[in-house]
C-alpha cells in the first residue's frame, strides 16, 4: 500500500514547540520527525484508551 503524505499547518504553543525541540535534539530527530512521531504516539495511546 502506498503512504499518502499532506502538508498540514500547525499553530502550537511556545511551551510545548521547546518541549519537543528539546526531546528532537535528545532523540537526534529533526523537529519535524518529533512532532510526527508525538502525534503517532498520541493516536495510539488515545485508540488504546477507546478499545
Amino acid at each position: 500500500m502506498m503512504r499518502m503524505e499532506r502538508t498540514i499547518t500547525l499553530r502550537i504553543d511556545e511551551n510545548l514547540y521547546r518541549a519537543l525541540k528539546k526531546q528532537a535534539i535528545k532523540d537526534e530527530r529533526t523537529i519535524s520527525q518529533e512532532i510526527r512521531h508525538a502525534i503517532r504516539e498520541f493516536l495510539k495511546n488515545k485508540n488504546r484508551r477507546i478499545t
